[in-house]
């Protein structure tokens, strides 16, 4: 928490694309915004979430998420078992676009 001293976090969502919300709640709290700061969190806490609640979990889920916003420019490999990859193409993109409409949220 920022109220509480912290000067960051590590940020899945941000490796997705989130960063904008991140960004969000560390600007709205430096202006003294504290509401607006709250939002942003709310959206990255939706980002986890949609991770967390996905059949391939956080990390099945999260890996395909974070390859697919870097292009594959960066292979992170599969989940080592008993974790599942998320391989369906279709399943990936819809995942990617709920992800984007939360993206957009943090605009």
């Amino acid at each position: 928490s920022l109220v509480l001293g912290t000067a960051g976090g590590f940020s899945v969502p941000g490796m997705m694309g989130g960063n904008l919300a991140i960004l969000g709640i560390f600007e709205a709290y430096e202006r003294g915004d504290l509401a607006a700061a709250a939002e942003y969190q709310d959206t990255a806490r939706q980002m986890l979430g949609l991770l967390k609640r996905h059949p391939a979990g956080f990390v099945g889920a999260g890996k395909a998420l974070a390859e697919r916003a870097m292009g594959g420019a960066a292979p992170l490999g599969p989940p080592r078992p008993p974790i599942s990859a998320l391989s369906d193409a279709a399943e990936l993109e819809r995942l990617a676009a709920e992800m984007g409409r939360l993206i957009e949220k943090a605009r």
